[in-house]
């Protein structure tokens, strides 16, 4: 197979296969006979988008529905507080929790592939809502903490895989020129979860109990992910070159390309410390004398930001490129942590912070699937990103590695994490910039 990558006006990969023709003005010849509603959807592609923004919509509810998984501190605070009791080994262990579904999300990115190549996306989707089902009902039953880990940590992380590898990668093929801010849209739902998650299930544990929380969010997400089935379909011209190309489930030939295997390399320090902020500013406010609903005003502040701010660099990555908006994201990052978060002994200054990651922070889950379709082609973008998230998925150890280190380490409280995140961030950058390069020798072109 040959790849040819452009970048230019857009970053665009072409195939050899006889069926699709690329063109340059992004308007798809295709070859055969085609039905008129296939045609009919052709044309909502040459549109860039068409259908494919209800397709964003459906996305958009993947990734907010399983993202609330990740509000560690919310859960841990009230299984903590109404049924396993406080203590170090406690929250220890619940915190794993969390850390399994997020690592699984990841890491069983093959199994969602093997599923959608065997069943279909849609069939995929619909086992991964009766497994976040099962998880969820499960949980709401659970007494001992391996109990939780079986429900919430493999169970709905093995279904938020699912969703999140078939939402990407469904929406990749409906966009060219507007790729980045589909993605910023979808990517933006992480916070939206964050901002909203923590007072639904605070309200639902105030009115009724902390069980009750995970069988009223199970009859919640079936509502929403039924509006996914619907919503989330193939791109009919995508589907059908693929299906001609006959290509393995998974093309292990990616491993070969040195490119994608640098991005790899440029995502991992990402993945490592991206949510760290998240999870380590609230008690470094309350280190410094904040009271704990100032320090839960500041994840709040930087969840809604964060929303806004996903969907910036995704448009922002559609005009200057998608690798130069991940290192300009980076390099605010990096400096925030350095210069601001490690001198922040101020109400003020700290939110000065968060203002800076809630704006730049997550661009690299913005821009992954796009720059693996600009490395690899469309052809191969399914087993570029099953690759990317099972490679990228150690890191997100990332917290757990970091408070061993601060435990370990003689000196001030927290300056472990502020280093570790501006140093995983410059190295990122350093990374993405040797790409940029062998990508195009010119160091302004858009890429």
């Amino acid at each position: 197979m040959t790849q040819n990558i452009q970048f230019g006006k857009t970053c665009s990969s072409t195939t050899s296969s006889p069926e699709v023709i690329g063109t340059e003005n992004n308007n798809i010849q295709v070859e055969g006979e085609w039905d008129g509603e296939l045609e009919k959807q052709q044309r909502a592609v040459q549109q860039d988008g068409g259908y494919g923004w209800f397709v964003v919509a459906g996305s958009f509810i993947c990734v907010f529905q399983f993202s609330y998984l990740f509000c560690k501190g919310v859960m841990i605070n009230m299984l903590e507080d109404n049924v396993f009791g406080i203590s170090k080994d406690i929250t220890m262990q619940l915190t794993f929790v969390g850390t399994i579904a997020a690592v699984l999300t990841q890491a069983c990115a093959p199994f969602s592939r093997l599923l959608e190549a065997t069943f279909g996306s849609k069939s995929a989707l619909i086992i991964a809502t009766a497994l976040y089902c099962v998880g969820m009902v499960s949980a709401g039953f659970a007494r001992q903490i391996w109990q939780l880990y079986l429900s919430l940590g493999i169970c709905c992380g093995m279904a938020a895989s699912i969703f999140w590898s078939v939402s990407y990668r469904v929406t990749a093929q409906w966009f060219t020129k507007r790729r980045g801010l589909a993605m910023g849209i979808i990517s933006s739902g992480t916070g939206a979860s964050g901002l909203i998650m923590p007072f639904v299930m605070s309200a639902i544990n105030s009115s009724l109990n902390t069980f009750w929380i995970f069988h009223i969010l199970a009859i919640a997400f079936i509502v929403l992910d039924t509006n996914t089935c619907i919503l989330v379909r193939e791109n009919p011209v995508e589907k059908q070159r693929q299906k001609s190309s006959k290509m393995p489930i998974i093309n292990w030939r990616v491993l070969k390309n040195h490119n994608f295997l640098i991005w790899v390399a440029a995502c991992i320090p990402q993945a490592l410390v991206t949510q760290l902020p998240f999870q380590i500013v609230p008690a470094y406010a309350i280190y410094f004398g904040q009271t704990e609903f100032r320090a839960s005003t500041l994840i709040s502040i930087m969840a809604a930001i964060n929303i806004i701010g996903r969907i910036l660099q995704g448009y922002v990555a559609d005009i200057i490129g998608n690798l130069n908006t991940l290192i300009l994201s980076s390099i605010m990052c990096a400096l925030g942590s350095f210069f601001i978060w490690t001198f922040a002994f101020s109400y003020e200054v700290l939110l000065a912070y968060v203002i800076i990651s809630g704006i730049f922070s997550g661009a690299f889950y913005v821009v992954a699937a796009p720059t693996v379709a600009c490395i690899v082609g469309m052809e191969d973008l399914p087993s570029g990103n099953t690759l990317l998230w099972v490679m990228t998925s150690p890191a997100l150890f990332g917290p757990s590695i970091a408070s061993v280190i601060e435990a370990n380490t003689a000196g001030r409280p927290f300056l472990t994490y502020q280093l570790l995140v501006g140093l995983a961030f410059t190295i990122s950058i350093l990374i993405t910039l040797i790409l940029k390069l062998r990508l195009d020798r010119t160091i302004f072109s858009k890429t």
